[in-house]
């Protein structure tokens, strides 16, 4: 698939390209001699492997070649998404959509330079990746309520999108010369803007759309993020998986706009392109589409199990495997994987910052530049607590700290109800407060599931379900 082109029984458009030269060499802010450094380091370590032990460093987790002195590397991809997934100690963040709110650029980076402080922290204690598979989400789904991950990304607006994750990438990836600090990844690349259907779906999209709209924020974070990774979709564009689409991951990605990362797929796009999509009829085939198109990395081990049979099958070539990898392997060298620490500038970063007091103060000065008052009757807040005698604090969420999802799990955690009762130094009336775990009937089949904030949620909720509490009396 080198664009495009219209297939049997498929539409497909291809969009006029904006004016203008290709950009300069993009080499995720790092400098041009570094970045060129490091590409020849990578490309040494891929000349001493085997057909077999490259096509075993496609996946998310990449083993061990001791026969080389190349160590395993786990994972190309942890979330991020506003503070690094881990139980506590970790300072969880205002969601992306809050921060959005805020309308503040420098704050964003102050947020993200934050998470990948705690990032290298957990790194420094026990290994913890590097490399993300999050932030920034780019996707336009926010638009739409319905999407269900509206809280991911930060407007409807591209250009504030674009603005936003250009920030969230100055503070993931830093601005040292010579190190990424971490690798920040652009997701979900492009127009997946659906969540149940999005891997058997095709987005079908004009040519203004695409240019003024979907692309825009992707755009940005190549262009003057300087993003490292770039996370291919579940879904087709105009009837070709995005996964295996060139005109997307390389002739746009690369040659347009510049783009000298890797690309990781969503897990297991690359199956999908055979098994749900149904575009080719073998993995084998999806595998070769997949990195002849672009792709570097399967989140997922589709790559791992059948690009050894795509090249004895001549579907694609070893050297192209080579490409792939060197831009992986890049990656790895520029987060100073191969490096004495002390050469590492943020290895300097003490693990004392996971959730400390200075991380907890940004925490709520980004909370509170993140709230939109649409209007305030009669001067009613502040509250005046030398007036208040008695205050209702109403709903089934008020005695619950909600973070949102791609959540970590800070230490510190502090409901609606807390916050109130401890700012007007006031007793609280009666507290009843019911959780998904205290449900005594459902139907139509709904169950209840492990939440990543802790405790359970109802899962698998679909028409004509329903649950039921038990009386209160």
């Amino acid at each position: 698939v080198t664009g495009w082109p219209e297939s049997p029984g498929r539409s497909a458009t291809v969009p006029a390209m904006r004016g203008g030269q290709a950009p300069p060499l993009d080499t995720g802010g790092i400098a041009v001699e570094h970045f060129e450094n490091a590409r020849r380091r990578a490309t040494e370590m891929v000349g001493k492997l085997t057909l077999n032990e490259k096509v075993s460093q496609f996946g998310h987790e990449a083993p061990a070649v001791p026969r080389v002195g190349l160590p395993a590397f786990k994972y190309y991809g942890s979330e991020a998404l506003h503070g690094l997934t881990r139980e506590g100690p970790i300072t969880s963040f205002p969601l992306p959509l809050a921060l959005g709110c805020s309308w503040n650029r420098s704050l964003v980076e102050r947020v993200f330079a934050a998470v990948s402080d705690e990032i290298w922290a957990w790194h420094k204690k026990d290994g913890q990746s590097l490399a993300m598979f999050s932030p920034p989400t780019v996707n336009m789904g926010t638009r739409d309520p319905r999407w269900g991950r509206i809280g991911e990304n930060y407007s409807e607006d591209p250009y504030l999108v674009g603005q936003m994750a250009i920030y969230t990438i100055h503070g993931m990836q830093g601005h040292d010369p010579r190190y990424l600090k971490t690798i920040a990844c652009a997701k979900h690349y492009i127009a997946n803007d659906t969540e149940d259907d999005r891997e058997v779906t095709s987005a079908t999209v004009d040519s203004r759309s695409f240019w003024e709209y979907y692309s825009r924020g992707f755009e940005a974070c190549v262009r003057e993020g300087h993003v490292f990774t770039v996370m291919s979709s579940y879904n087709e564009l105009n009837g070709i998986p995005t996964s295996a689409n060139r005109f997307l991951l390389t002739d746009l990605l690369r040659d347009r706009w510049g783009f000298r990362g890797y690309v990781v797929s969503d897990c297991d796009a690359i199956g999908d392109i055979s098994h749900t999509q149904h575009f080719v009829a073998t993995y084998a085939e999806a595998s070769a589409l997949a990195v002849n198109a672009g792709g570097s990395i399967n989140c997922g081990d589709t790559l791992q199990k059948h690009l050894g049979e795509a090249v004895e099958k001549m579907l694609i070539s070893e050297s192209t495997l080579d490409q792939a990898l060197i831009r992986a392997f890049t990656g790895r060298v520029l987060l100073g994987e191969f490096d004495p620490p002390e050469q590492n500038p943020y290895s300097a970063i003490p693990i004392s910052c996971l959730e400390s007091p200075e991380h907890r103060q940004l925490a709520r000065e980004a909370a509170r530049q993140s709230i939109v008052l649409f209007k305030n009757h009669k001067n009613t807040l502040p509250l005046d607590k030398g007036r208040i005698k008695k205050i209702a604090i109403i709903g089934p969420m008020a005695d619950v700290c909600q973070l949102g999802n791609y959540s970590g799990q800070p230490k510190l955690r502090v409901s609606p109800l807390q916050g109130i009762k401890e700012y007007l130094g006031i007793p609280s009336g009666l507290t009843y407060r019911q959780r998904a775990s205290e449900f005594v009937q459902v139907g139509g089949g709904p169950r209840l599931q492990g939440s990543s904030e802790g405790g359970e949620d109802l899962d698998d909720i679909r028409n004509d379900s329903w649950a039921a509490f038990s009386k209160v009396l």
